[in-house]
């Protein structure tokens, strides 16, 4: 897919840049986010069986990227404002929340978390994050905000009016999709276009082109997932 990042220190007035991108490449944020896999969920369309393969593939993205992100993330950012540093924090306890549901969700559903194998745009998610280590700490969170904004966003449509989402599956949903995920990601917003104002050219280049990247995978993550999970034996 082509990218497009001319002019991208130039955010509209009054609009911050993390909004600025997400109308500027819309198709492709709509493209992730209305994606196959939580439309089947919406309409209750998804097999369990389909739902529990997601579940371990979201549980080894947890603990293989998300933690060692964060972890270091937390690192680069020390000496950052108290905001910034505690919005980091927030979402450390947020994904140790998530690890430790869906621990409790794979053994109510007798799903092995130690035998998932990642699919190939589990492994691309993951690498992406690694790759954002060894920058400055402002793509990597505005990165941050694009992944847990597009988790929001994707399962805040299964529990949104006219959905026909199976009570076993509303609260992974609302884990993802409710006001909590919700509110972390507007204070998100706000800190990664704090520090995208002071950044310069370069490094908010490297944060659009690194978004995209990030919005490519999203969409191939869904499309494998939900193209994996209905084949048999997918683990």
């Amino acid at each position: 897919m082509e990218r497009k990042v001319e002019n991208v220190a130039e955010s509209k007035k009054g609009m911050g840049m993390t909004e600025t991108w997400m109308r500027k490449h819309d198709l492709l944020l709509i493209a992730a986010t209305r994606n196959p896999f939580t439309q089947a969920i919406r309409d209750a369309t998804l097999p369990l069986s389909s739902f529990n393969n997601w579940l371990g593939q979201e549980y080894w993205l947890a603990k293989r990227a998300f933690v060692p992100f964060l972890s270091t993330l937390l690192q680069k950012a020390r000496h950052e404002s108290n905001d910034i540093v505690q919005v980091i924090q927030t979402g450390i306890g947020l994904q140790n929340d998530k690890i430790s549901w869906l621990e409790r969700e794979a053994e109510k559903l007798h799903v092995s978390l130690d035998s998932v194998v990642p699919y190939q745009p589990t492994i691309d998610y993951s690498k992406l994050l690694e790759s954002l280590t060894d920058d400055d700490y402002t793509a990597a969170l505005s990165i941050l905000w694009a992944t847990q904004t597009v988790y929001h966003r994707t399962f805040a449509h299964c529990l949104s009016e006219g959905s026909r989402t199976p009570e076993e599956m509303k609260e992974a949903c609302r884990k993802w999709g409710g006001d909590a995920q919700g509110d972390y990601c507007l204070s998100l917003q706000r800190t990664a276009d704090g520090a995208l104002e002071k950044a310069p050219r370069d490094v908010i280049v490297k944060a659009e082109v690194t978004l995209l990247e990030f919005l490519e995978i999203s969409v191939q993550f869904w499309n494998n997932v939900v193209n994996k999970c209905m084949q048999p034996n997918a683990f």
